[in-house]
């Protein structure tokens, strides 16, 4: 399995597959990954090769928790919700994070942008850009990046981006002023 997050090939990387999606245009395998001892997600575009854990299993030695639900899974991701009003979204995505954006889409509008005038000549970084309804799941979005993605546009989006981050902000300053 090729991780973008750590630009590397995992090999021989054990996992119990709970189900399949397709978010935006891409396939994604919900699994009880053994490396983290976690559920996550993998892009079927980034397996490279599958065998079953054990040849004599017919991969039916494991089973799935009965409160897992697919659909409930996936509701609270990008394009689960609909807004009044649509968007034109561009973000400025650092470099680490591009690799992520040119291996899976997010959207069904994503575009990828590596020449724009919001990027300095000879950059590795990339403008993405997305038409959506509503900003709250596309805040979501944004938000999970942390410092490695910045809202070009709207001017509503950045601006909520900012008082979240400002809240939070105040919120663990209290923490850290405690020791």
């Amino acid at each position: 399995y090729y991780s973008a997050s750590s630009d590397t090939r995992h090999v021989g990387r054990k996992v119990d597959p709970w189900g399949l999606a397709v978010r935006g245009d891409a396939w994604l395998c919900v699994a009880h990954d053994y490396r983290s001892g976690e559920r996550r997600d993998f892009n079927l575009a980034r397996i490279e090769a599958v065998r079953p854990r054990d040849p004599e299993s017919n991969g039916g030695d494991y089973r799935i928790p009965e409160d897992f639900d697919l659909e409930l899974y996936f509701i609270d991701r990008f394009e689960a919700l609909a807004g009044e009003k649509v968007y034109e979204v561009r973000l400025l995505v650092d470099s680490e994070a591009v690799p992520y954006f040119e291996s899976k889409k997010y959207h069904r509008t994503q575009q990828i942008h590596r020449e724009d005038p919001a990027l300095k000549e000879g950059s590795d970084r990339a403008v993405v850009s997305y038409e959506v309804a509503g900003l709250e799941e596309i805040a979501a979005f944004v938000r999970s990046w942390g410092p490695a993605v910045k809202v070009l546009r709207p001017s509503a989006l950045a601006g909520r981006i900012v008082e979240d981050a400002q809240k939070m902000r105040a919120r663990y300053e209290e923490n850290v002023a405690e020791g």
